[in-house]
């Protein structure tokens, strides 16, 4: 089994590991968390200047996806779980094709999106670039 991104802190110290579907249980209601190594992990509040780019990015891409109708676009709180021993992760966007749409559930993404966006800042550069870039690259993401 991989695992990915231990360096960082748990939404509660000490907190027992949990499942991938009792993070979905407990936590599919839009909170801005990840599921990293059996722990649920805050994601740090966004600057505005992070979610201009983010609102910007998703509204173009959106509106290409549906004039062209290519499939779905959506982002963060959004979860994407690329498969078995991999975490569950927010991208700020994402794409996903047409024919790929049948992994889309309710509460999350079941695999890869075909295109996925993390905009950097400063405190999270690392992870993006470095951890998530792995993560995502190893799990069938086909554009990062």
């Amino acid at each position: 089994m991989t695992h990915f991104g231990t360096e960082q802190k748990s939404i509660r110290q000490g907190e027992t590991k949990i499942s991938y579907d009792e993070f979905l249980r407990k936590y599919s209601d839009g909170e801005h968390l990840e599921w990293v190594n059996g722990k649920v992990i805050p994601k740090s509040p966004v600057t505005w200047g992070h979610e201009d780019v983010r609102l910007f990015l998703l509204t173009l891409l959106r509106e290409y996806v549906l004039l062209k109708d290519l499939g779905t676009v959506s982002g963060e709180p959004y979860n994407m779980k690329i498969g078995h021993g991999f975490p569950g992760r927010s991208p700020d966007v994402m794409f996903v094709a047409k024919a790929n749409r049948a992994r889309i559930r309710q509460e999350y993404l079941d695999g890869p999106a075909d295109l996925v966006g993390e905009i950097l800042s400063t405190k999270t550069r690392r992870i993006d670039r470095e951890v998530k870039f792995a993560e995502y690259d190893s799990g069938g993401v086909k554009e990062y």
